[in-house]
C-alpha cells in the first residue's frame, strides 16, 4: 500500500509505503533525536523510484514491546513526514495519546528528526492534519468531537511559536449541514460529521480540510487568530441510501472507495469514486 501524497528529496517525488519497517537502516537521508525516554530514535529512508514503494525505517531501543502496534505514518506532506511511535519497551500496550509524535524531515544534505513537544492533546491519527509553511514552517491541525453536536476542540500546534506557546485548544462550532434527500434509518452516520482524512489547501489563511468522505468537508483557516468552521457538501452515497427498500444500509469505512486529494497547481479538488 501506498499513501496518495509523497516525500521531496532532490526537487524529487517518491511513493512512501505507508506501513515502516522496524530496524536500522543508516544512509545519508537518516536523522536522529530522542524520545521522550531520553532514548535515541533514528529514521532513515530507503529510497526507489516511482511506481516502487520508498520505505521509512525506525529504531529506538525505546520501543513498545506491542508488536500489533508498529511505528506510523500519519501523514506525508511535501518533504515532512508525521511518524507516530508507541515508547516505552517494558509496557505491552499503551493507549494512542501515549505515544510519541515527531516530525521528520526529508533533505539530500540536512535530514531532521524533531520530538513534538509534550503534552500532546488526545486525537485518532485520523483526526490531525500536516500544512508546510513557507520558511520551512508547518503547523499541525486536530479537530476533535466533544460529544456535542456540531461542536468541536480545534487543536493547534504552529513550529514557529511552538517554543512559547506548545499545543493551543479552542472550541469551534459547525453550521448545521442540510441534506437534499431524506436520510434512511440506516445511514444516521451521515447525520454526524466522522473525520476520514485531512487534506492541507495552504493560502495565506493557511486553509485545512477535515473530509468525512460520506458527507462532506470540514473548512478550516488555522492561521487565523479566531477560526471558524463551515462545510463543503460531498455527493451522498445514493445507492447505498436507495437499498434495502429505502431503508438504507449499513455504511462501513468509506475510504475503501472514496478518495479526495487537493491539486496544488490547479487550486482544486480531486474527488474520486
Amino acid at each position: 500500500m501506498s499513501t496518495d501524497t509523497a516525500a521531496t528529496m532532490k526537487k524529487k517525488r517518491v511513493l512512501v509505503n505507508i506501513t515502516t519497517a522496524v530496524g536500522i537502516h543508516g544512509n545519508r537521508t537518516s536523522a536522529t533525536s530522542l524520545t521522550r525516554n531520553s532514548v535515541p530514535v533514528q529514521v532513515s529512508l530507503v529510497l526507489q523510484r516511482r511506481p516502487q514503494l520508498s520505505t521509512v525505517f525506525v529504531h529506538t531501543s525505546d520501543l513498545s514491546l506491542a508488536a500489533d502496534d508498529p511505528p506510523e505514518i500519519v501523514r506525508s506532506e511535501d518533504d515532512l513526514l508525521l511518524l507516530r511511535v508507541n515508547v516505552g519497551k517494558l509496557r505491552a500496550s499503551m493507549s494512542p495519546d501515549d505515544c510519541d509524535y515527531f516530525i521528520y524531515r526529508a533533505h539530500p544534505t540536512h535530514p531532521s528528526l524533531e520530538l513534538l513537544q509534550r503534552p500532546h492533546p488526545f486525537f485518532h491519527v485520523s483526526d490531525v492534519g500536516l500544512l508546510p509553511r513557507s520558511g520551512g514552517h508547518y503547523t499541525l491541525a486536530a479537530l476533535v468531537r466533544t460529544g456535542e453536536r456540531n461542536l468541536y476542540k480545534l487543536h493547534l500546534f504552529h513550529s514557529d511559536t511552538a517554543a512559547s506557546s506548545g499545543w493551543r485548544s479552542t472550541i469551534v462550532s459547525a453550521p448545521e449541514q442540510l441534506f437534499p434527500v431524506e436520510i434512511p434509518s440506516k445511514c444516521h452516520r451521515i447525520l454526524y460529521h466522522h473525520t476520514t482524512t485531512v487534506i492541507p489547501i495552504g493560502g495565506e489563511r493557511g486553509t485545512m480540510g477535515f473530509v468525512d468522505l460520506r458527507r462532506g468537508i470540514l473548512l478550516c483557516d488555522v492561521l487565523d487568530p479566531n477560526p471558524t468552521l463551515r462545510c463543503m457538501p460531498l455527493p451522498l452515497p445514493l445507492q447505498k441510501m436507495g437499498s434495502n427498500h429505502g431503508l438504507g444500509e449499513e455504511l462501513g469505512y468509506p475510504g475503501h472507495s472514496r478518495g479526495i486529494s487537493f491539486i496544488r497547481d490547479k487550486g482544486c479538488l480531486s474527488f474520486v469514486q
